[in-house]
């Protein structure tokens, strides 16, 4: 009985779906008080996410770039550009498919045709709400910069700067702040870099220990005033052929990488991906890339057998920052609840500027349950037009599909890893 409760308590997706099933029955029976207090608590949770969400983009994304500077550098510098192009072509693969597809199913605006503001939200937190796109590219140009600084050329004009006078000097931390680094010693490099970790770190802890405990009530407030104002009934009749269609652009998206790298042999691409199959399983059952990791290693080695090291460098590189299945599945979903509640699809221009932050956003992902939406939802309604309760919806949803989405971003990196390999001309010495 006690392994069974705390199996209980480790499920998330148990408890959402147990969450997102009550509020939608109980809902109706609710009093008008008790449903707002409900509600008023999820918003309150997202507002905390909201404020402590900058925090979590900096201290994730420095942290992920800084650790590109190896002696490995060049294929650490393909991994990276290579991520970006992935995530791009995703993105706008995601746009093609919307726009020929998408637009033909949803013909007219459903979701604001129906009623709202029956449940109230009771109070707000006065917490103050930093942007998180400036965030994000304030984050990507502090992260190079520190890297820059590690440069030969700037590191012997730092050596040489601290042959001439004593690295404890008292002005060695101004003179470092000052010089952006330049003059920094390499001691004060340092611990800045572990400062960094350690935010990652407590980053991390805090989303796991506060944030993803309260997944089920955040989403119960929000599930029951969608319901109560009609919004959730879409779900099932209007939304139910979109959410087929995304596992179709997925699952093509998916079977094209795995024919890509076995250059269109489909014998070869389905020994691929047979290869991947328990990590892919283990990846579904856990909601976790980082968790899977060791089994996506050993399933990857058996692809590429003449260099197992290759994929012992990018599969752990790659695990938390190239989530694919999330990025089609969040652009597809976010187009068609714009189509639903305005009718309207954003230019190409308008895409591309959201692309550009979706490209950075890979980069301070989370390795928790939800951590893509969370990243993503301040872009989705600054850059895409979704509004409020819409990124609710998706988010709700979201958390639905997790272990479906886990499961894709696991088995894409294996057929992403023998494409960047042949890309790299990559040869084991």
């Amino acid at each position: 009985m006690k392994r069974f409760f705390e199996w209980i308590r480790n499920n998330t997706l148990l408890q959402v779906s147990v969450a997102l099933a009550f509020g939608y029955l109980s809902a109706p029976f609710l009093p008008s008080g008790v449903a707002s207090f409900l509600y008023s608590i999820s918003c309150s949770i997202k507002d905390i996410l909201i404020f402590s969400l900058p925090f979590v983009i900096f201290s994730y994304l420095v942290a992920s770039i800084i650790f590109y500077e190896d002696n490995a550098s060049r294929i650490l510098i393909g991994v990276f550009v290579s991520v970006i192009m992935s995530v791009l072509v995703a993105v706008f693969y995601s746009y093609g498919a919307a726009k020929i597809f998408l637009s033909g199913m949803i013909s007219h605006p459903i979701i604001n045709d129906l009623p709202g503001d029956i449940v109230a939200q009771l109070w707000t937190l006065p917490l103050l709400s930093l942007p998180s796109d400036r965030i994000m590219i304030f984050a990507l140009l502090f992260a190079l910069w520190f890297n820059t600084l590690g440069s030969s050329y700037i590191s012997r004009i730092r050596n040489s700067h601290y042959r001439k006078m004593e690295d404890t000097s008292k002005n060695s931390v101004l003179k470092g702040v000052l010089s952006l680094g330049i003059f920094a010693s390499n001691t004060q490099l340092e611990q800045v870099k572990n400062l960094i970790v350690r935010m990652r770190n407590l980053s991390e802890v805090g989303l796991l220990k506060l944030f993803v405990p309260v997944i089920p009530l955040y989403v119960l407030g929000f599930i029951i005033k969608l319901s109560l104002e009609a919004t959730s009934g879409f779900v099932i009749k209007d939304f139910g052929p979109i959410f087929a269609f995304n596992f179709g652009c997925i699952l093509l998206f998916l079977a094209a990488s795995y024919l890509i790298a076995a250059n269109l042999n489909p014998v070869t691409a389905w020994r691929y991906f047979k290869n991947m199959l328990p990590a892919t399983i283990t990846g579904f059952c856990t909601m976790s890339s980082v968790a899977t990791l060791p089994i996506t290693i050993q399933s990857e080695e058996k692809n590429i057998q003449d260099d197992h090291d290759f994929a012992r460098l990018i599969i752990p590189t790659t695990v938390n920052v190239h989530a694919i299945g999330d990025v089609i599945n969040v652009c597809l979903s976010g187009l068609a609840l714009l189509l639903l509640t305005s009718g309207a699809f954003p230019s190409l221009s308008c895409y591309a500027m959201f692309a550009l932050y979706t490209c950075v956003a890979q980069f301070s992902c989370v390795s928790v349950p939800g951590g893509g939406i969370i990243v993503m939802s301040g872009i989705l309604q600054k850059h895409l037009g979704l509004n409020a309760d819409s990124v609710m919806l998706l988010a709700s949803m979201y958390f639905l599909l997790e272990p479906f989405l886990t499961a894709v971003n696991v088995a894409y990196n294996g057929a992403f890893t023998i494409i960047l390999k042949r890309f790299l001309n990559i040869r084991r010495v």
